[in-house]
């Protein structure tokens, strides 16, 4: 595997620190020196190095497969440079974040100009305007063995004539089983919290264009998607460990149309054939309880302006 860094790959200096994020890894908001606004994941973080080398292949991959996600870049932090620092809370202590190269996602619009959501209201959902990508998504994150929750953005299109929104997929940390990098035992469950999105789409011709892109992958190809990522990210060992992983999802392609069908069973599909079944009608506040659940909180219900990562 070629581990040196694309000199064609984009850098961009952090600038500002806008703001802290929901969630395990501590990410911040910020500011490259672009202007534009970036999901920064630092290196060095509670969850792991790994788990950036997930987000950068997995991210490659969703790209390749033609799912929506927002584009990563490599970020350059320096904390001399910045009037407020980063660092980590780790029980009782505070770990500064090291100069040096860390992922960064992109904003897909402005934070301060336009909203982005972390879920729809059913009356909205079906205005997405790429809701195939949630089988899409369904099945890689079943063959990446992804263990978090499925996370999901949405942004407004601009149509000429109606409303719309595409949904953007996010933190795929969690992918490999996480930082373990071990696919011993599958997740029950793979699929989005609100069942609706897989209802309205064509289920199998969706799973079969996604399924027959992933058994074109070889084990060799899994391990060019991590081409570009800085060397100080991997620890030692990391790059044999890796290539054990890349091997065991190389075996995975074989099982992978009876796992992904396995799935779409457990709510009432079938990507063999289009589906018949008719729309689940869970009333507006059962939906909002079990996207709550999902998330492990139960705040009061409404839209966030960028969910967790």
């Amino acid at each position: 595997m070629n581990r040196q860094l694309d000199v064609n790959q984009d850098v961009v200096r952090i600038d500002r620190i806008v703001r802290g994020m929901r969630g395990g890894s501590q990410s911040q908001l910020i500011q490259g020196h672009d202007g534009r606004f970036y999901v920064a994941k630092f290196t060095g973080n509670p969850q792991g190095n790994r788990t950036l080398i997930n987000e950068w292949v997995a991210t490659t991959l969703l790209q390749r497969l033609g799912i929506s996600v927002p584009p990563l870049v490599l970020l350059a932090y320096d904390p001399s440079s910045l009037k407020a620092p980063v660092s980590f809370a780790m029980g009782e202590r505070e770990i500064p974040v090291e100069r040096g190269l860390h992922l960064g996602s992109l904003c897909p619009v402005d934070p301060d100009k336009q909203v982005i959501l972390d879920f729809l209201p059913r009356t909205l959902l079906e205005r997405t305007v790429n809701l195939e990508d949630f089988i899409g998504i369904l099945v890689a994150d079943t063959f990446l063995d992804q263990i978090d929750r499925r996370q999901a953005i949405f942004v407004r299109t601009r149509p000429r004539q109606r409303l719309a929104f595409r949904a953007l997929f996010i933190d795929h940390g969690m992918t490999f089983g996480g930082s373990a990098w071990e696919l011993k035992s599958l997740k029950k469950d793979y699929l989005y919290f609100d069942r609706q999105v897989y209802l309205d789409i064509d289920v199998h011709s969706s799973c079969e264009r996604i399924l027959e892109r992933i058994e074109s992958l070889t084990d060799g190809s899994l391990l060019d998607m991590a081409v570009g990522i800085p060397e100080t990210w991997f620890a030692c060992g990391d790059y044999d460990v890796f290539a054990c992983v890349c091997a065991s999802l190389d075996q995975r392609k074989k099982d992978l149309r009876r796992l992904v069908g396995k799935q779409l069973s457990s709510i009432g599909l079938d990507c063999s054939k289009r589906s018949s079944i008719q729309p689940c009608r869970l009333a507006p506040k059962e939906v909002e309880r079990i996207r709550l659940r999902a998330e492990g909180r139960n705040a009061t219900p409404g839209f966030a302006t960028f969910p967790k990562v």
